[in-house]
């Protein structure tokens, strides 16, 4: 892409980081996240969902809690699609109590409770 002279933006990278997780290219999907600010990119809360959701569903429940602690460090507000990535990634690996925990965090952070039981709940299957 950027060989072509075309340059993306933080929707290109963010389809391109997604692609790479779901494959299972993990390395890969890290090599182009790290990259991106050398880009002149701002790896926003679309881009650190992906990559958090990524890491779940590859069962590395402790990069992806590291990445979203990197996220609030850099004043980058996660949103109810960061925290239910995480939650999901915390019940599937049968942490439920971490994901009690991060959906408590989710409300007090001023998420809707009912929405976030009904999300919560349906990850449990």
């Amino acid at each position: 892409m950027t060989k072509n002279g075309v340059k993306g933006d933080q929707w290109t990278y963010s389809m391109l980081i997604d692609a790479l997780c779901k494959k299972g290219r993990m390395e890969e999907a890290h090599g182009l996240f790290n990259s991106l600010e050398e880009k002149g990119i701002e790896v926003n809360e679309v881009i650190y969902v992906v990559m958090i959701d990524g890491e779940c569903k590859a069962g590395e429940i402790g990069a992806a809690h590291l990445l979203f602690q990197r996220m609030v460090h850099e004043n980058c507000s996660p949103n109810d699609y960061v925290y239910n990535a995480l939650i999901d990634g915390l019940c599937k690996e049968g942490k439920l109590d971490d994901g009690l925990s991060l959906l408590n965090e989710m409300v007090e952070r001023g998420s809707s409770l009912i929405q976030s039981l009904i999300r919560f709940s349906s990850m449990q299957c």
